[in-house]
């Protein structure tokens, strides 16, 4: 069964109060094998799933979004030709040379910042290491780390925490936790 370790928000920030208008949703499944699923928001059919490359995978994610949630024109122009067609389902190793993903990547870089994207990475993401390449993009970004995380693991028979929040006490009371 897959887990999603990831998701990102795609839409436009709001000019006066911050947070997101979302249009599309990308999520990161993993397990055996990975892959971006992306759909129109209050849609549970997906639009495109795309299996990424591992040392890419977010700039995958990102080239998917640029491609098929904002269908930037000049990113879509410079895509066109270099495989039967980008489309609902690509397998990048595959369907796209490596000196094509890179000018592809090279291209949705240049993006500007009316776009924003929230991206929540969840702990034991394969992305979390590869955050540092949204430095080199244009588009508006918000990035949500795991910081805490409680929650119920059957091999230990019982809840486990790992790191903190603000605010709390670390000799707090844990709120009950009830077994469905």
């Amino acid at each position: 069964m897959a887990t999603i370790t990831a998701t990102i928000l795609v839409g436009t920030a709001h000019q006066n109060h911050g947070g997101i208008a979302p249009t599309h949703q990308l999520l990161l499944s993993e397990n055996s094998r990975p892959s971006w699923t992306l759909h129109a928001l209050h849609s549970r059919q997906p639009l495109a799933v795309w299996i990424p490359t591992v040392e890419d995978m977010l700039e995958d994610g990102l080239l998917l979004v640029g491609l098929l949630a904002l269908r930037n024109a000049e990113l879509v122009a410079a895509a066109t030709g270099f495989r039967r067609e980008y489309d609902e389902r690509a397998e990048m190793y595959d369907d796209i040379s490596e000196v094509e993903r890179r000018r592809l990547y090279e291209r949705c870089r240049t993006i500007g910042p009316a776009a924003k994207l929230v991206i929540t990475v969840l702990a034991g993401s394969s992305i979390a290491g590869q955050l540092g390449v949204l430095a080199k993009y244009r588009l508006g970004v918000e990035v949500c780390p795991s910081v805490y995380r409680r929650e119920y693991s059957p091999w230990a028979e019982g809840v486990q925490e790992n790191g903190s929040l603000p605010g709390l006490r670390s000799d707090a009371e844990p709120p009950l936790m009830t077994q469905l």
